[in-house]
């Protein structure tokens, strides 16, 4: 998973779109119970999403984005309110 944030990374261009279907990917394995990918790790592609999202420009495909991201963000929420799942992603900031 961390290659793919730095293949998407190195990608000319908007990054952040890239950026939130890799969290997607991370949630699908963290849900899944894979020990690699972290709540730490969870948190720091949102922060770096966040960041990435302040510097785009206008448009379509930007509003596309944002509304991509705030779907995930609504996930992580609604995981937060599971009671298995609450515990894990207590460090977690949507």
């Amino acid at each position: 998973m961390q290659r793919c944030l730095k293949i998407a990374d190195a990608c000319m261009g908007d990054h952040t779109q890239l950026f939130v279907e890799v969290l997607n990917s991370y949630l699908y394995f963290f849900e899944h119970g894979c020990p690699t990918i972290t709540p730490k790790y969870i948190a720091g592609l949102i922060a770096l999403i966040k960041a990435n999202n302040a510097n785009d420009a206008d448009g379509d495909a930007a509003a596309h984005t944002d509304t991509f991201f705030a779907n995930t963000l609504d996930h992580i929420r609604s995981l937060k309110n599971d009671p298995k799942m609450k515990e894990l992603l207590q460090g977690v900031e949507v």
